[in-house]
């Protein structure tokens, strides 16, 4: 199931790719989630016990920090801009 989602959004992203010819980052940052998220539910079981807790710290604070920077990429996006929200900006280019 993770896997179609991360399937969904290379799709979806590739798709902005070729209308905008704009790559957004953001949907970098969500297939960096999900698949952290399925590789968190699904390879972490077959990892030794001594590695277990660590795996899992360093899993789940990569997951958060990722999220921080999907925030931080959404607030400044709000606050400044997209090059596309740009009125000046001639169409053509």
């Amino acid at each position: 199931m993770l896997l179609l989602f991360i399937y969904l959004e290379l799709g979806a992203m590739i798709g902005i790719y070729f209308k905008t010819h704009r790559l957004p980052v953001q949907f970098l940052i969500f297939i960096a989630i999900t698949a952290l998220s399925r590789h968190l539910v699904i390879d972490v079981q077959h990892v030794s016990d001594s590695f277990h807790l660590y795996l899992l710290l360093s899993i789940s604070a990569s997951i958060f920090l990722l999220s921080g920077a999907l925030f931080v990429l959404s607030l400044t996006a709000s606050k400044y801009g997209r090059p596309e929200d740009d009125p000046t900006r001639d169409e053509k280019s």
